[in-house]
């Protein structure tokens, strides 16, 4: 061999290999010796359950920041250098290592995973998020707080500790002095209770691990303290490091911020174009999310997540039918001066109120498992499976069934209000309704209805975006008010056939009492009389008169009651009164008669 030259070989980089792979089968065997578990839910996520020094159980998923660290630690521990310190991990060694550990989940029965909370075998678990990992176990028989439990209740980045529950006989009168509520007096000094019924509802639904969920909805001129009662309301139920997010800018953000944490708050909404308010729809119903898996061509991602939606903004938020009809708007008056408080003063008197706050809704929650099962209610407003699980915990708060049902319904009738009120095309509809009503309903082409709306709306709205331009965008936008006018006594039959007859639109009020049929009686048969029509025109049986009133058709397909004079005043006296929602005329209350 010429001198001066040396011969390359691959040896380096073979021990190079030799020991990455030695590490990560080092890794692997430190974990498993460690007493790591794993398992996976039923879309192949894998995660890791550990049972710590002090008996606590902990679970991460496995590709996860957390679990990394975790696995870091584990391994400094069981292979320390000669010198003594902790050993160290190589950032290839530990990403080789990790599926490795995924396929041992692969066998596993898959189990769902939550966060926050979780319901099993009947039993409701409360993760507390701090150091220890305690749990509160929840049934019929009340609540309390256990060590630890082998439960799929995983932590994303950015749980925090919720307080200690400790039982405190005044919990409720100190949430009411914590959050600036609005509590009007009647005529006998009696007071309106109904927002404090509203919200505490809320957080009591923000517990039970199912949906659907009510949007809250807190509205309010600056100064009126929507932040600060935002993040308390977030507090008491799953705080976090965000605790506030600005309005995802995506159904892709929005889904994120919903895997992530057991609430979705949204600060200073000032605008909800029509695509994210129809996602906060399904996020708090529950629907489906789907979506094109990142590189690839054909495998979808899909996800179905139910979250308790709170927002909070200057401008009425609830414009939107189908939004309003989920949500429990509250308006917070503006707070004087002279009962303003610094802010570390008013989070001193939260800290020492939320233990107690805590421990009553969870007393609420243990006896909403006992009375749900055995429950009948007289009637059920929209969103019936959250008002029978208000109405269920009612006691545990010193309220009856009754009161609950009433702040609900009050807080409907002023939605439709606002809806109405803040729809041009609707306050038009309802104004042809009106002139009519002294004779026959108004009936007639998309095309003429348009004509007679654009004389009743001015022309600075007919030019703003979304103003129905043509017959067929006016019959879709009658679609979604039609709901809120049928409350509020309209009634709008849409084309159901082809045809010339069958391409007619029809608006009536609904009959006073003793004059004519009901709409629903003019439209069913006398062979069955039971009959009523979905919005659809197709005709279905009705089982009772409760369905036939609308009332307990939860999918909302048969015609709602219009408001009753009680539904109506309760709405309209919290809305005459309030400073941030402005006057509002109410339309006309016409009576059904079944």
């Amino acid at each position: 061999m010429p001198e001066g030259f040396t011969i390359l070989t691959d040896k380096p980089q073979q021990d190079e290999e030799e020991g990455r792979t030695g590490q990560r089968q080092q890794i692997v065997d430190a974990v498993l010796d460690a007493g790591v578990l794993f398992w996976r839910d039923p879309d192949w996520n894998t995660f890791a359950t550990v049972k710590g020094q002090r008996g606590e159980i902990a679970r991460f998923r496995v590709r996860t920041k957390a679990f990394a660290m975790l696995v870091r630690s584990i391994y400094a521990k069981r292979h320390p250098t000669r010198s003594g310190h902790p050993g160290s991990v190589s950032d290839k060694a530990l990403s080789e290592a990790l599926p490795a550990l995924e396929a041992m989940a692969i066998n596993e029965a898959p189990r769902l995973h939550e966060v926050r909370v979780l319901r099993d075998k009947g039993v409701i678990w409360l993760d507390l998020g701090n150091e220890d990992w305690q749990l509160v176990r929840i049934d019929a028989n009340g609540w309390r707080i256990v060590a630890s439990a082998d439960v799929p209740l995983v932590r994303p980045v950015g749980v925090r500790a919720l307080p200690v529950p400790s039982a405190d006989p005044d919990a409720l009168a100190k949430l009411r002095r914590l959050l600036n509520l609005w509590v009007p007096r009647d005529a006998a000094g009696q007071e309106d209770l109904a927002d404090l019924r509203l919200v505490t509802a809320w957080l009591l639904a923000a517990l039970y691990p199912s949906g659907p969920y009510p949007v809250l909805a807190l509205d309010g001129e600056q100064g009126s303290g929507k932040s600060t009662a935002s993040k308390m309301l977030r507090r008491l139920v799953d705080p976090n490091m965000a605790e506030h997010r600005a309005t995802p800018r995506s159904e892709d953000d929005l889904l994120i911020a919903a895997q992530n944490g057991r609430i979705v708050a949204i600060d200073n909404v000032s605008y909800l174009d029509p695509d994210m308010a129809d996602a906060l729809c399904r996020l708090a119903t529950g629907a489906g999310f789907s979506k094109r898996r990142l590189y690839s061509d054909s495998e979808e991602v899909i996800v179905s997540v139910a979250r308790p939606v709170l927002l909070n903004g200057i401008p009425s938020l609830l414009a939107r039918g189908d939004l309003a009809d989920r949500a429990l708007a509250i308006a917070l008056p503006p707070i004087p001066d002279a009962a303003r408080k610094p802010e570390d003063e008013v989070w001193k008197d939260f800290e020492a109120a939320a233990p107690g706050i805590l421990a009553l809704l969870l007393d609420g929650l243990a006896l909403a498992l006992k009375r749900l099962p055995t429950l009948r209610l007289s009637r059920l407003p929209r969103m019936a499976d959250f008002a029978r699980l208000a109405c269920a915990a009612a006691p545990a708060f010193g309220w009856t069934e009754e009161e609950m049902l009433e702040a609900i319904e009050g807080n409907r009738a002023a939605a439709v209000a606002n809806v109405i009120e803040a729809d041009p095309i609707a306050v038009a509809i309802q104004s042809i309704a009106t002139n009519h009503a002294s004779h026959t309903a108004w009936t007639g082409s998309a095309t003429r209805l348009l004509e007679l709306v654009n004389e009743a709306v001015p022309i600075e709205i007919q030019r703003e975006r979304g103003y129905p331009k043509d017959a067929a965008r006016l019959s879709a936008r009658l679609k979604r008010v039609s709901p809120a006018l049928r409350r509020a006594g309209v009634t709008v039959t849409l084309p159901t056939s082809g045809g010339r007859a069958g391409r007619e639109i029809r608006i009536s009020l609904w009959e006073q009492e003793g004059e004519q049929r009901s709409e629903r009686s003019q439209r069913s048969t006398p062979d069955n009389p039971d009959t009523y029509f979905t919005e659809a025109g197709t005709a279905q049986r009705s089982g009772n008169a409760a369905e036939r009133s609308g009332n307990a058709d939860e999918s909302g397909q048969c015609y709602d009651k219009p408001l009753n004079n009680k539904d109506r005043n309760a709405g309209n006296a919290r809305n005459a009164d309030s400073s941030t929602l402005g006057s509002r005329t109410s339309p006309p209350v016409w009576e059904e008669t079944l």
